[in-house]
Protein backbone atom coordinates (compact mmCIF):
# COMPACT_ATOMS: atom_id res chain seq x y z
CA UNK A 1 0.00 0.00 0.00
CA UNK A 2 1.53 3.27 -0.35
CA UNK A 3 -0.61 6.90 -0.47
CA UNK A 4 0.29 10.54 -1.99
CA UNK A 5 -0.48 13.98 0.02
CA UNK A 6 -2.21 16.25 -2.36
CA UNK A 7 -2.92 18.90 0.54
CA UNK A 8 0.36 21.33 -0.87
CA UNK A 9 -2.17 22.28 -3.72
CA UNK A 10 -5.59 23.63 -2.42
CA UNK A 11 -9.19 22.64 -4.22
CA UNK A 12 -10.94 19.52 -4.61
CA UNK A 13 -9.34 16.11 -6.56
CA UNK A 14 -12.40 14.17 -7.79
CA UNK A 15 -10.02 11.63 -8.75
CA UNK A 16 -6.59 10.72 -9.38
CA UNK A 17 -3.79 7.82 -11.04
CA UNK A 18 -0.66 7.16 -10.91
CA UNK A 19 0.32 8.24 -14.30
CA UNK A 20 4.34 7.20 -14.43
CA UNK A 21 6.80 7.57 -11.84
CA UNK A 22 6.10 9.93 -9.57
CA UNK A 23 3.70 11.62 -12.22
CA UNK A 24 -0.17 11.72 -11.28
CA UNK A 25 -3.00 12.72 -13.47
CA UNK A 26 -5.86 14.33 -11.47
CA UNK A 27 -9.40 15.04 -12.33
CA UNK A 28 -10.76 18.17 -10.62
CA UNK A 29 -9.33 21.35 -9.04
CA UNK A 30 -5.71 20.49 -8.10
CA UNK A 31 -3.88 24.19 -7.68
CA UNK A 32 -4.80 27.15 -6.50
CA UNK A 33 -8.47 27.60 -5.62
CA UNK A 34 -10.75 29.65 -7.79
CA UNK A 35 -14.57 29.81 -9.20
CA UNK A 36 -13.58 28.27 -12.68
CA UNK A 37 -14.36 24.04 -13.09
CA UNK A 38 -11.51 22.42 -13.81
CA UNK A 39 -10.77 19.47 -15.77
CA UNK A 40 -7.16 17.47 -15.78
CA UNK A 41 -3.78 18.26 -14.73
CA UNK A 42 -0.33 16.58 -14.79
CA UNK A 43 1.33 16.92 -10.84
CA UNK A 44 4.80 15.88 -10.52
CA UNK A 45 4.19 15.57 -6.90
CA UNK A 46 5.05 19.19 -6.09
CA UNK A 47 3.48 21.38 -8.52
CA UNK A 48 1.18 20.76 -11.62
CA UNK A 49 3.36 21.02 -14.79
CA UNK A 50 0.26 20.96 -17.00
CA UNK A 51 -3.27 21.50 -17.19
CA UNK A 52 -6.21 20.70 -19.52
CA UNK A 53 -9.10 22.87 -18.90
CA UNK A 54 -11.47 23.30 -21.60
CA UNK A 55 -14.77 21.53 -22.33
CA UNK A 56 -16.79 21.06 -25.65
CA UNK A 57 -20.01 22.42 -24.42
CA UNK A 58 -21.17 26.43 -24.75
CA UNK A 59 -22.74 27.19 -21.33
CA UNK A 60 -21.65 26.87 -17.73
CA UNK A 61 -24.27 24.46 -17.06
CA UNK A 62 -23.75 22.10 -19.81
CA UNK A 63 -19.71 21.94 -18.18
CA UNK A 64 -21.27 20.57 -15.14
CA UNK A 65 -21.67 17.37 -16.79
CA UNK A 66 -17.81 16.58 -17.00
CA UNK A 67 -17.77 16.55 -13.73
CA UNK A 68 -18.16 12.54 -13.26
CA UNK A 69 -17.80 11.56 -16.96
CA UNK A 70 -16.62 7.81 -17.32
CA UNK A 71 -12.94 7.71 -18.04
CA UNK A 72 -10.49 4.61 -19.41
CA UNK A 73 -6.87 4.72 -20.62
CA UNK A 74 -5.16 2.48 -23.10
CA UNK A 75 -2.92 -0.01 -20.82
CA UNK A 76 0.04 1.67 -22.65
CA UNK A 77 -1.32 5.10 -20.93
CA UNK A 78 -0.42 7.24 -24.50
CA UNK A 79 -4.46 7.44 -24.67
CA UNK A 80 -7.15 8.59 -22.92
CA UNK A 81 -11.20 8.28 -23.76
CA UNK A 82 -14.14 10.25 -21.76
CA UNK A 83 -17.52 10.03 -21.71
CA UNK A 84 -20.47 11.84 -20.77
CA UNK A 85 -23.75 10.21 -19.39
CA UNK A 86 -25.76 13.43 -19.71
CA UNK A 87 -25.69 13.51 -23.31
CA UNK A 88 -22.74 11.24 -25.09
CA UNK A 89 -20.08 13.05 -25.70
CA UNK A 90 -17.19 10.90 -26.47
CA UNK A 91 -13.07 12.74 -26.27
CA UNK A 92 -10.04 11.21 -27.15
CA UNK A 93 -7.02 13.09 -26.10
CA UNK A 94 -3.72 12.27 -26.75
CA UNK A 95 -1.04 11.92 -23.28
CA UNK A 96 2.66 12.32 -22.68
CA UNK A 97 4.70 12.94 -19.66
CA UNK A 98 4.23 16.65 -20.19
CA UNK A 99 0.69 17.21 -22.20
CA UNK A 100 -2.71 16.37 -22.37
CA UNK A 101 -4.06 16.91 -25.78
CA UNK A 102 -7.59 16.35 -27.29
CA UNK A 103 -7.46 14.13 -30.65
CA UNK A 104 -11.18 14.35 -31.73
CA UNK A 105 -14.84 14.61 -30.33
CA UNK A 106 -17.50 12.69 -31.30
CA UNK A 107 -21.33 13.69 -30.07
CA UNK A 108 -23.29 11.40 -30.24
CA UNK A 109 -26.33 12.69 -28.31
CA UNK A 110 -26.26 16.37 -26.79
CA UNK A 111 -26.44 17.25 -22.82
CA UNK A 112 -29.63 18.75 -22.42
CA UNK A 113 -29.40 20.04 -18.53
CA UNK A 114 -29.95 22.10 -15.94
CA UNK A 115 -27.97 22.99 -12.87
CA UNK A 116 -29.45 23.77 -9.60
CA UNK A 117 -28.88 23.68 -6.14
CA UNK A 118 -25.69 21.23 -6.68
CA UNK A 119 -27.67 18.94 -8.71
CA UNK A 120 -28.11 18.30 -12.34
CA UNK A 121 -31.18 17.96 -13.39
CA UNK A 122 -31.87 16.31 -16.95
CA UNK A 123 -34.80 17.43 -19.47
CA UNK A 124 -37.43 14.91 -20.07
CA UNK A 125 -36.09 13.70 -23.56
CA UNK A 126 -32.66 13.80 -22.99
CA UNK A 127 -30.80 10.87 -24.18
CA UNK A 128 -28.18 9.67 -21.90
CA UNK A 129 -24.81 8.22 -22.90
CA UNK A 130 -21.85 6.22 -21.55
CA UNK A 131 -22.49 4.64 -18.20
CA UNK A 132 -19.05 2.73 -18.14
CA UNK A 133 -15.97 2.28 -20.11
CA UNK A 134 -12.67 0.18 -20.07
CA UNK A 135 -9.99 0.18 -22.93
CA UNK A 136 -7.36 -1.80 -23.78
CA UNK A 137 -4.65 -0.56 -26.54
CA UNK A 138 -6.92 -1.32 -29.87
CA UNK A 139 -10.60 -0.59 -28.32
CA UNK A 140 -12.27 1.35 -26.08
CA UNK A 141 -15.22 -0.87 -24.52
CA UNK A 142 -18.38 0.69 -23.70
CA UNK A 143 -22.27 0.99 -21.96
CA UNK A 144 -23.67 3.82 -24.28
CA UNK A 145 -27.68 4.02 -23.31
CA UNK A 146 -28.92 5.96 -26.30
CA UNK A 147 -32.13 6.24 -24.23
CA UNK A 148 -34.25 8.82 -22.32
CA UNK A 149 -34.73 6.33 -19.66
CA UNK A 150 -31.06 5.65 -18.10
CA UNK A 151 -31.51 1.78 -16.64
CA UNK A 152 -31.59 0.35 -20.50
CA UNK A 153 -27.75 -0.33 -19.79
CA UNK A 154 -28.33 -3.66 -22.18
CA UNK A 155 -25.30 -3.46 -24.62
CA UNK A 156 -21.81 -3.30 -24.71
CA UNK A 157 -20.69 -0.93 -27.72
CA UNK A 158 -17.08 -1.46 -28.70
CA UNK A 159 -14.65 1.41 -30.43
CA UNK A 160 -11.41 2.15 -31.83
CA UNK A 161 -9.61 4.84 -31.02
CA UNK A 162 -10.63 6.89 -34.00
CA UNK A 163 -14.29 6.72 -32.29
CA UNK A 164 -15.27 4.04 -35.24
CA UNK A 165 -17.76 2.09 -33.90
CA UNK A 166 -17.30 -1.54 -34.66
CA UNK A 167 -19.80 -3.02 -33.01
CA UNK A 168 -22.74 -3.10 -30.25
CA UNK A 169 -23.64 -6.38 -28.54
CA UNK A 170 -27.34 -6.80 -26.59
CA UNK A 171 -27.09 -8.32 -22.95
CA UNK A 172 -29.77 -10.19 -21.45
CA UNK A 173 -28.83 -8.15 -18.23
CA UNK A 174 -27.70 -4.84 -17.00
CA UNK A 175 -24.17 -4.14 -17.46
CA UNK A 176 -22.73 -1.67 -14.79
CA UNK A 177 -19.11 -1.94 -14.64
CA UNK A 178 -16.34 -3.15 -16.98
CA UNK A 179 -12.89 -3.59 -16.90
CA UNK A 180 -10.54 -5.94 -19.13
CA UNK A 181 -6.97 -7.29 -18.43
CA UNK A 182 -4.19 -5.90 -20.66
CA UNK A 183 -2.24 -9.22 -20.47
CA UNK A 184 -5.63 -10.67 -22.41
CA UNK A 185 -7.67 -7.50 -24.44
CA UNK A 186 -10.38 -10.21 -25.97
CA UNK A 187 -11.32 -11.04 -21.86
CA UNK A 188 -14.08 -8.24 -20.64
CA UNK A 189 -15.16 -8.54 -17.00
CA UNK A 190 -18.36 -6.71 -16.25
CA UNK A 191 -20.58 -6.22 -12.86
CA UNK A 192 -24.00 -7.29 -14.56
CA UNK A 193 -27.39 -7.35 -12.91
CA UNK A 194 -30.80 -9.12 -13.81
CA UNK A 195 -33.98 -9.83 -11.66
CA UNK A 196 -33.15 -13.74 -11.49
CA UNK A 197 -29.39 -13.71 -10.67
CA UNK A 198 -29.24 -10.01 -8.88
CA UNK A 199 -25.55 -8.95 -8.76
CA UNK A 200 -22.92 -11.24 -10.52
CA UNK A 201 -19.36 -10.49 -11.95
CA UNK A 202 -19.20 -12.02 -15.60
CA UNK A 203 -16.35 -12.96 -17.88
CA UNK A 204 -17.13 -12.25 -21.43
CA UNK A 205 -14.70 -13.38 -24.19
CA UNK A 206 -15.23 -10.66 -27.12
CA UNK A 207 -14.24 -10.65 -30.53
CA UNK A 208 -14.76 -7.18 -32.32
CA UNK A 209 -15.43 -8.67 -35.73
CA UNK A 210 -17.77 -11.55 -35.33
CA UNK A 211 -19.34 -12.07 -31.61
CA UNK A 212 -19.16 -12.34 -28.13
CA UNK A 213 -19.43 -15.40 -25.65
Amino acid sequence: MDDVSFSSNKGIVRRAWLFADSLYLSDGQLGAENKKQKRFQLYDGHSVIYSYDDFPVQGKDLEKVFLFPQICFSPSKDKMATGTLYGGILEIFHLSDSSISLSDVYRFYEPSVSFSSGDLIPEKDMKYGFSAMSATDDVIYSVLIGDSDPNKLNNISVFDWNGKGLIRYKTDKQIFKLSCYPGNPSELYALTFSPSEGFSLYLYRVKTNNGIQ
